[in-house]
């Protein structure tokens, strides 16, 4: 149940690794922060009722967070270099820096963070 419920929780992070033009697009987007939202909302439901394992179920507030952090990285991002973030996976180009840069804050601070915060401060 446990590799379940991460997979949920990180399916924010399978997103950007495998289809990240999703996250780019409007309409995409719209709908992953809404199933996000979503998630999030039906673990606090679940947390405040005693409803299942609250270690597995924490593991359900990471994807809202996530897209939140995501939204926050790329406005910074597009608001700098006037573009989005191009996927740096299999080139090594030096212009691309700042791009590998961008993938690299999201996947650390867009995973590692959201998932402190659930453990360690939400209830």
């Amino acid at each position: 149940m446990a590799l379940v419920f991460s997979l949920i929780g990180l399916f924010v992070q399978i997103i950007f690794l495998m289809k990240r033009d999703r996250l780019f697009s409007k309409q995409k987007f719209n709908l992953i922060l809404m199933v996000s939202l979503l998630l999030f909302v039906i673990a606090y439901l679940l947390i405040f009722n005693y409803i299942g394992n609250v270690k597995y179920v924490k593991m359900l507030t990471v994807p809202f967070m996530s897209v939140l952090i995501f939204s926050v990285i790329r406005f910074i991002f597009f608001r700098i270099y006037k573009r989005n973030a191009e996927d740096t996976f299999w080139s090594m180009e030096i212009n691309q820096i700042t791009d590998g840069v961008f993938n690299f804050i999201f996947l650390i601070v867009g995973t590692i963070m959201p998932i402190i915060i659930a453990y360690k401060f939400l209830p």
